[in-house]
């Protein structure tokens, strides 16, 4: 190492001696002063807390969404009747006969020979006098124009509640499809009805 120089030697000494005096006055601290330190830092310390939580909800939110979007979604799909955007024509209790009459005015023009009726699941035909008819989910009948009939009438009943859309064909005499009408059912609880009423 080197030697300081005799001006290195002056400049220390004169440092020295500028410090002195103020080595010998009493340093007092501002009261309270630690007090604020210590408030300072515990709010330092609480700002950081508050602005994790803030990033943790920030980064977790969108997740929390999307997951909470997807099994509202998956259960609305789930419980949801395929039907039920469709306004019914009739609402119906379950577990009761119900009369359908379907209009056969327009039968002659079209050339109407045939009609089919197609229940959809959970719907099934009522008859007294033809039980095995509640095993079908669809039914064909030929029709005689010289009969003049103004409607056709069949009895249905539901043990499922939603709306259930039944089919109505027309073919003709070389059983090509001439008209297709259809009828929306709600069916209801009747436990429901009775709790209501």
């Amino acid at each position: 190492m080197n030697k300081p120089t005799a001006e290195e030697r002056s400049l220390e000494q004169t440092s020295k001696d500028l410090m002195r005096p103020a080595a010998k006055l009493a340093v007092s601290a501002p009261p309270f002063l630690a007090q604020r330190i210590l408030a300072q830092l515990e709010t330092n310390k609480q700002q950081r807390k508050q602005v994790t939580w803030w990033r943790w909800a920030a980064l977790l939110s969108p997740a929390v969404s999307l997951v909470l979007v997807l099994g509202l979604l998956n259960f609305n799909l789930s419980t949801q009747d395929p039907l039920s955007h469709e306004e019914a024509n009739f609402t119906a209790l379950t577990d009761r006969a119900y009369a359908v009459r379907v209009e056969l005015e327009e039968v002659e023009t079209i050339g109407a020979q045939r009609v089919q009726i197609l229940l959809p699941e959970g719907v099934a035909f009522f008859s007294r006098d033809y039980p095995e008819l509640a095993e079908k989910n669809s039914l064909e009948l030929e029709l005689d124009p010289s009969l003049n009939l103004e409607a056709l009438p069949f009895v249905i009943s539901s043990s499922h509640e939603g709306i259930k859309r039944v089919l109505i064909r027309f073919f003709d005499s070389d059983s090509n499809l001439v008209d297709e009408k259809s009828v929306s059912i709600h069916f209801k609880s009747s436990s429901e009805a009775k709790k209501k009423g």
